[in-house]
């Protein structure tokens, strides 16, 4: 039988990526992403929220977005971040593998970023650090941006160049 009723409401469903946000009076209490729409914003039964609003995002963005979103709104029940950010320290720790790897591959002297040399990295290549729950962050493209410079250095730079570097 087809629809006769005169009064109604339609309800959008939009299977596509978007982040979404929850609002438990007027403050966003969650930040969320998902590819499916609205389903994953019924999923959250655990949380109190009043209504929920969305944007819509494309899919290779959603991981930026939402971890934007969540430093800036700072919502209860998100805990950290998600993967497109990562902390300081474990930036320098990866940072570290990185650099021994190739240190032995060129034979070179094992060379290492200490804290106070990670802190000049991210003040020499402008990279912003973002603070999320005591915890220092920054974008994971900031990482890899520094891990291409840092190759670059070792496989063009003369030897002291590499040391003055602090790698």
């Amino acid at each position: 039988m087809k629809f006769e009723e005169i009064e109604y409401n339609v309800i959008e469903w939009p299977v596509k990526p978007i982040i979404y946000f929850l609002i438990k009076d007027e403050e966003v209490v969650y930040v969320g992403q998902t590819i499916n729409g609205y389903g994953r914003i019924n999923a959250h039964t655990d949380k109190d929220f009043d209504y929920a609003c969305y944007i819509d995002c494309p899919e290779y963005d959603l991981d930026n977005k939402e971890g934007y979103y969540i430093i800036k709104y700072n919502p209860k029940y998100n805990k950290a971040l998600n993967k497109a950010y990562i902390t300081i320290p474990r930036c320098r720790h990866k940072l570290n593998s990185f650099i021994a790897k190739e240190y032995n591959r060129l034979n070179l002297r094992h060379g290492y970023i200490s804290k106070k040399k990670m802190q000049k990295l991210l003040d020499t290549e402008k990279i912003t650090v973002y603070e999320y729950n005591d915890e220092k962050y920054i974008n994971i493209m900031d990482l890899y941006s520094m891990q291409n410079n840092i190759y670059s250095l070792l496989r063009g730079a003369p030897v002291d160049e590499i040391y003055y570097f602090g790698v």
